[in-house]
Parts: C-alpha cells; structure tokens; sequence
C-alpha cells in the first residue's frame, strides 16, 4: 500500500506521514488513504508536549468526527462541516469516508473581505448558491459512481437550519459536535 501511494502522491511521500485503513468492498480491495505533512504532524506534537500530553495518534478532523458521530449509520449521508475557514463536504456511507471536498470561505463568498464564518451560516449574498451547487456535484458525482442515494444530511458545526435544508433538498439531520 505505501508504495502504490508514494507512486500516486503528488508529493515527496518522505515528507509526509502516510496511513491507510481497510475498509468494507465486494472484492475486498478497498481502503481509506491519509497523509499529513511531517512537519505539521511536528508542531501538533510539540504543543501537546508542552502540555504534558503523549498522544498515541493522530487523526484528521473528518475521520475523527465520522467516528464520533452516532447520527451516520449505514446509508449514504452528506457530511456538512462548518468552521471559520470554509467548509468541508464529506460523503458518508457504513462509517467510511467515500469523498472529500473542502471549499475555502475565500472562495465560497469572494466579496467578503475576511468572512470569518462560512456564508451558509452568515447567508452571505451567494455564497449558499455556490455552496449548493458544490453539495449537488459532490452529490451527483456519488450517486452516479455508486449508484446509490444520499439520504440524509448530517452538519456539524455553527449553521442556519433553513439555509442547510434548502441546500440540496435533503431530508437534515442537525448534529452537534
């Protein structure tokens, strides 16, 4: 496995950390690859031992918060993660991180000089426009690879409930993390 990523990285793979899970398939020849940067894994640390605090791992944010949440079962979900700087767009089938799409607040609401808090939860104008079409492809791309539906949207974070059911026309689950 290591070798195959090292092949397709678009990076030196000796500065990163490079880690893999199995994860459930027909053929069973699935898994679930994650790098991080060496040196940003060496600051987290760092810190942590300032704290007196030995981490036996380190995990990134949207497999640590798939893990915790009880809301995603089984069927494919839309994993809607609000934070200051963007929004990540996960989709989430058995537990597993199928796709990933983060969409920088930058780029969500261009005309806001600093947004501080994704245009979904601020409304920001067209900013919930660009976000919906960016959950609808994310969407589209999952279901005509899986052949599958999205059921549900699950959001973690600061949102504008309104905002968030109009965003793909989904059944919403809000989630608290």
């Amino acid at each position: 496995m290591r070798t195959v990523a090292e092949l397709q990285m678009p990076f030196n793979p000796k500065d990163f950390y490079i880690d893999w899970e199995k994860t459930e398939s027909k053929d069973g020849r699935s898994a679930f690859l994650a790098s991080a940067p060496r040196d940003v894994i060496a600051e987290y640390t760092a810190a942590l031992a300032l704290a007196r605090v030995a981490p036996v791992a380190i995990e990134s944010h949207s497999p640590s918060i798939v893990r915790s949440l009880a809301a995603i079962g089984a069927e494919p979900a839309l994993l809607l993660i609000t934070g200051q700087s963007g929004v990540l767009l996960s989709i989430i089938e058995n537990k597993i991180i199928r796709f990933n799409r983060f969409l920088p607040a930058s780029i969500i609401a261009p005309h806001n000089d600093n947004p501080p808090i994704p245009p979904l939860v601020r409304g920001a104008e067209g900013g919930s426009d660009f976000l919906a079409k960016e959950a609808r492809k994310v969407i589209d791309f999952f279901e005509a690879e899986k052949k599958k539906s999205i059921s549900q949207i699950v959001t973690v974070g600061e949102i504008d409930k309104e905002a968030a059911k109009e965003l793909v026309k989904l059944p919403l689950k809000i989630v608290s993390a």
